[in-house]
């Protein structure tokens, strides 16, 4: 199932996937068996993990997360070195990305659009304020079509992974997947990121 939808998201076991239309329609599909049937072939190699994560694929997002999350010894220390790589940009960097929005050069536009969509749970709240001081037509449209990503899957495969990590680090449950999400909700507080560990961790109540 490529198609495009407008919601999706896995069950608690991985093994089902529910995926929303914009009719109203939501498909569940069993997606041990169709992958089964499919010989979709599952990535052993932390690299490949990795990349997987941010498909924009669902049967390559599903073999990357079940792979995980039924190897948690492997997990863990691929998700904590990747999750601890992640840097919040320096006010001057967003206020470059910003300023590019309308450069005259279509092909930097497109590249501050990239670089803050890779970045949007990071720096939401710097966006949504330059969105209300009067940015220009071009600069509004495009961060309005960035922050669209916080409202519906993301299309940004360094997010996605993000996400998808946080999402196995729950689902593993463990004192050591908690710690890693206690780490992120530290060093990001206020930013999306930061609220979906913590998120994260209150579903998976005391440890």
């Amino acid at each position: 199932p490529e198609c495009a939808s407008t919601t999706m998201t896995f069950a608690p076991d991985s093994r089902r996937l529910a995926v929303a239309s914009r009719d109203g329609t939501i498909l569940l599909w069993d997606l041990g068996r169709l992958l089964s049937q499919r010989g979709v072939p599952r990535p052993t190699r932390p690299a490949e993990l990795w990349n997987q994560l941010g498909s924009d694929r669902i049967s390559h997002v599903w073999q990357a997360t079940r792979t995980l999350e039924q190897n948690p010894n492997a997990a863990l220390p691929l998700l904590r070195d990747q999750l601890q790589r992640v840097q919040m940009p320096t006010p001057e960097q967003v206020e470059r990305w910003v300023k590019n929005l309308e450069a005259r050069s279509f092909h930097e536009r497109e590249k501050a659009s990239q670089d803050l969509t890779a970045v949007v749970l990071l720096v939401e709240a710097q966006l949504q304020q330059k969105l209300r001081s009067g940015a220009s037509m071009e600069t509004q449209r495009r961060l309005q079509a960035i922050l669209a990503q916080i409202e519906r899957p993301v299309t940004s495969p360094e997010a996605a992974r993000f996400l998808r990590a946080l999402r196995i680090l729950e689902h593993l449950g463990t004192a050591e997947a908690r710690k890693v999400l206690e780490t992120i909700a530290a060093r990001f507080p206020q930013t999306r990121l930061g609220k979906e560990a913590e998120a994260a961790l209150a579903r998976t109540g005391s440890p």
